[in-house]
């Protein structure tokens, strides 16, 4: 038995949303700038008001769309794969907030009607990540950086990951089980953060070395952004099990331990062959000062 699960569905239902919304407002966060600049062609670049700079600098100016992506600071122009995955990712995210708020402020109606467009698109969003995978794995983008033999399998595990999840939670309601839905899409969406966290994280690490260091360290930046995504993955579904179900270790978390232990391994092998991880050249770059660091490894 679980002594640290919470007692009544509404307490529980709270936890959830309350552990949702930092990542919900990190999507938002993050994804604005893309989103402007696909719909009206601007932020290429953002000003540092404190030190009155420009903090960063991206390779292109699209002549048609594109999207930025703020982990590799470049732009990919005119990717059909590519921005339908983004349009949905950015659609899917908007549902699920908006979900947030009707639980929040219980407007059971609003949110019945608004979950019936929602998993449909869920899913589409899905179905477009195992599309934008294929399609990379046959046709790289020509300014993405060299990306480890994990990033593949990676996105491939977040996509049916959350397909999986969405059919769980999809089939509670069927059941009339609350718990059991609110669960499963607590898992669908912390599972689709994963790929977020992977230009999240290197934006943190930007803001407190700088972004010259994080760009000498651009190969080792996938490899190690994948890894801190495996962890929060496995760390958000142990803290959810923990307050919500009976018995927290289930079958689900023992896979996502798996994963994540999978995740070390990968991680433990590049930085063997490599001499490094990407937090360390990072932080042995600020320490010397970009004109003096040098890559150890050409990778």
């Amino acid at each position: 038995m679980n002594p640290h699960r919470i007692p009544t569905l509404k307490g529980r239902l709270d936890v959830l949303c309350n552990l949702l919304l930092a990542p919900v407002t990190i999507c938002l966060m993050l994804f604005t700038r893309p989103v402007l600049y696909r719909l009206f062609g601007v932020g290429l670049h953002f000003v540092d008001i404190l030190n009155n700079r420009k903090w960063d600098v991206v390779i292109a100016q699209c002549k048609g769309y594109g999207w930025i992506n703020q982990a590799t600071l470049k732009v990919t122009c005119e990717h059909r794969p590519l921005d339908v995955h983004a349009i949905l990712a950015m659609v899917w995210i908007g549902v699920f907030g908006f979900q947030l708020v009707t639980i929040k402020l219980n407007f059971r109606r609003f949110h019945k009607m608004a979950g019936q467009a929602g998993f449909a698109l869920a899913s589409m969003n899905t179905l477009g990540s195992l599309f934008l995978v294929m399609h990379l794995a046959l046709y790289p983008i020509e300014t993405a950086s060299n990306k480890p033999l994990l990033f593949a399998p990676f996105m491939w595990f977040v996509a049916m990951d959350m397909l999986f999840c969405l059919k769980r939670g999809y089939d509670a309601i069927g059941k009339h089980d609350i718990d059991e839905h609110s669960l499963w899409l607590y898992r669908a969406f912390m599972g689709s953060f994963t790929t977020p966290v992977l230009r999240f994280y290197p934006l943190v690490v930007r803001y407190i070395f700088g972004t010259e260091c994080v760009r000498l360290n651009k190969p080792r930046l996938l490899i190690g952004a994948v890894f801190v995504g495996l962890s929060f993955l496995f760390g958000a579904t142990y803290v959810a099990n923990r307050k919500v179900l009976k018995e927290p270790f289930d079958g689900y978390l023992a896979v996502r331990l798996v994963v994540c232990l999978l995740g070390v391994v990968a991680e433990s092998l590049f930085v063997k062959k490599h001499g490094g991880t990407f937090i360390q050249g990072v932080h042995e770059c600020w320490k010397v000062g970009p004109d003096n660091y040098t890559l150890r490894d050409e990778l």
